[in-house]
């Protein structure tokens, strides 16, 4: 029995669709035959959703729509070929639902959807009562504000990927000390007053004893990225300069609201980061390759993660990408010629959607890090990422094995610490 479903009506946002290629029973794995997954948000009080608060269903893929079904058929070119009129639009990316408990039997939910199940969500769909607009202090400099023309006495870059489960969370700090923060996913108060003691030692210990964060950078508006941001815009420990998002993505859930309401209220400027463009930290060059025309909202880009601020660093010799959760179809089309000494964030936690042999070929990276957690039905990392690493050669390291890891990053070279937190 789920508690969720013994009131008349089961309220939920769908935070993210994905492909399902293999199912496990009785502990054997099997080939899925066109299936997809829906994380579900319920809409109950919970301060971090942590994953006994989230919900997950099954359903054939005829339950999407067809632009989204063909649009991810470009991440996995092995989905069959489906007419346009099988699909119901059942289940949307983004969409807010009130569906009557009466259609499940013993208040439990069925192990994949069965299609009667396609019209019952579709007269269920309602507009959310949560708000995911543009916030009062957008700055029309965009990320040219964040331009920075003193080099600072540093020789390196730093960026401290942590452990933060089944999400992504990172700290860069600029040898000019500029810092940002980009993505949270925390799901406690503890597990966040942890962080925050964690990162005011790590400034302390740079010679940065200021509380100023130059820039929250959020890729894209996934539970898992976003996690925690909220409670930490809002403790107080640290002053924002700049709150940096893709606002023209809109994916209206109770978290993003949480968030751009506390961020409205506690950080003065605003960057709205819907398109390619670049500015300078001293001799740091940072780029937006991500989003562009085609990924930059919801009509031209069906899946969120594609529209994830993609962000490349060069400085010197040594580049740096961090993809956020975009697909591989988007990270080949803006990278551009071949390179190598690069450190490569693995995209969407390791997942076969985020890397494939082209990127490889292109970035030829020597270091890599996934950001993963042990959730079940994700798997992250997959076989076929990691394979890829391995058959390149990159040194590469995954959270869930290793906990949090620091790259100190100079003009010549890229060089890789365990992180351990004092």
């Amino acid at each position: 029995m789920d508690n969720l479903l013994r009131k008349d009506s089961f309220n939920f946002f769908v935070d993210e669709v994905y492909a399902v290629p293999k199912i496990t029973k009785n502990n054997e794995e099997f080939k899925s035959d066109n299936l997809f997954g829906a994380l579900l948000i319920p809409d109950i009080n919970s301060a971090y959703f942590p994953p006994y608060h989230l919900r997950r269903i099954l359903f054939p893929a005829t339950f999407l729509s067809s632009d989204y079904y063909n649009y991810y058929r470009r991440k996995y070119p092995t989905l069959e070929n489906i007419s346009d009129s099988e699909f119901s639009e059942s289940i949307v990316e983004g969409q807010y639902y009130s569906l009557r408990t009466n259609a499940f039997t013993d208040y439990r939910f069925p192990e994949i959807l069965p299609p009667t199940f396609q019209t019952l969500l579709n007269q269920s769909k309602l507009d959310s009562p949560y708000r995911d607009s543009l916030t009062d202090n957008i700055n029309d400099e965009g990320i040219a504000l964040l331009n920075n023309a003193e080099h600072g006495d540093r020789e390196k870059i730093l960026l401290y990927c942590f452990n933060v489960g089944q999400g992504d969370s990172m700290l860069l700090i600029l040898p000019n000390k500029s810092v940002y923060i980009i993505d949270t996913n925390f799901y406690s108060g503890r597990e966040i007053t942890d962080y925050i003691n964690k990162i005011i030692r790590i400034l302390e210990s740079n010679g940065i004893h200021s509380k100023n964060i130059k820039g929250l950078i959020i890729t894209h508006k996934h539970l898992d990225h976003i996690r925690g941001a909220a409670q930490i815009i809002d403790c107080g420990e640290f002053v924002f300069e700049n709150f940096i998002i893709n606002f023209d993505y809109v994916h209206s859930g109770k978290k993003v609201e949480e968030l751009l309401d506390v961020a409205n209220r506690k950080i003065a400027k605003h960057i709205n980061v819907n398109k390619q463009d670049s500015f300078y930290e001293g001799k740091v060059k940072i780029s937006v390759l991500n989003p562009k025309p085609d990924t930059c909202n919801k009509i031209v880009c069906s899946d969120l993660n594609d529209s994830s601020i993609v962000l490349n660093l060069e400085y010197g010799e040594s580049k740096v990408l961090l993809s956020g959760d975009a697909g591989f179809p988007i990270t080949n089309s803006i990278i551009k010629g071949q390179t190598n000494n690069y450190l490569l964030k693995v995209s969407h936690h390791g997942s076969r959607t985020g890397t494939d042999r082209v990127l490889m070929n292109k970035l030829h990276p020597s270091y890599a890090f996934i950001s993963a957690g042990n959730h079940k039905g994700f798997k992250h990392p997959h076989k076929e990422a990691t394979d890829l690493l391995n058959e390149y050669d990159v040194d590469f390291d995954t959270s869930r094995e290793v906990g949090s890891m620091v790259y100190e990053i100079t003009e010549k070279s890229i060089m890789k610490n365990l992180f351990t937190a004092t």
